[in-house]
């Protein structure tokens, strides 16, 4: 059976990076025309943020019949290929690579890092194939329906704990991860599938930092 995929752009804002619908639109486009998919690429919007967009697009899928969601960040640029790769890999969680960065008040904080973490730490540069990891973030990730399903609404959510003092967040996608993992399903990120990941920085700040 040919898989039918929701390619779902999700934006708190609505206002989405020109190039990302250009390249969810190609990513469509190249797997139909291959017969890899089908595919339809769409945006969800949400004012109450992002896990929220993702929810919504969880319960459009389910109503319809759809076997895949492919989420894809408001300002992450994905590969032609997308599709075709993240299908071939047959796994039911499996996201693509996004370059990462801390952002705290406009400012960068840290080192750029690769949204998928192995053994506790979120990988510091690309990597080759297709690698199970503890966590991955939603910025490009393919989830079989039946995952979905499995896990029930809400599908995305914040988390928090608390170590001493202290009170830690854990993120919507990084959370759906862990939900997943408890229900047996193995998580992969594919290093073959390289994303680009837009930001606006105050370059002067960088200079500044030098």
């Amino acid at each position: 059976m040919t898989p039918k995929v929701q390619a779902c752009i999700t934006s708190r804002d609505g206002h989405v990076h020109f190039r990302t619908l250009q390249a969810v639109d190609a990513a469509c486009s190249y797997a139909m025309s291959m017969g890899i998919a089908e595919a339809q690429g769409l945006v969800c919007q949400n004012p109450y943020g992002v896990a929220h967009c993702r929810n919504q697009a969880v319960a459009d899928l389910l109503s319809s019949d759809a076997t895949h969601l492919l989420f894809v960040d408001d300002d992450v640029l994905v590969p032609e290929n997308v599709l075709e790769k993240l299908l071939a890999a047959g796994m039911p969680i499996v996201s693509g690579c996004c370059p990462c960065v801390s952002i705290v008040n406009d400012s960068v904080n840290g080192s750029a890092y690769i949204n998928a973490r192995f053994d506790g730490k979120w990988a510091d540069g690309w990597f080759d194939g297709l690698q199970s990891a503890e966590a991955v973030g939603a910025g490009c990730i393919l989830i079989g329906r039946e995952v979905l399903e499995e896990i029930g609404f809400p599908w995305f959510t914040w988390g928090e704990h608390q170590r001493g003092n202290r009170v830690y967040f854990t993120s919507d996608d990084v959370q759906f991860c862990n939900r997943a993992s408890e229900l047996g399903y193995k998580i992969f990120a594919h290093g073959n599938v390289r994303c680009r990941h837009f930001k606006v920085l105050d370059v002067g700040e960088l200079l500044e930092r030098d």
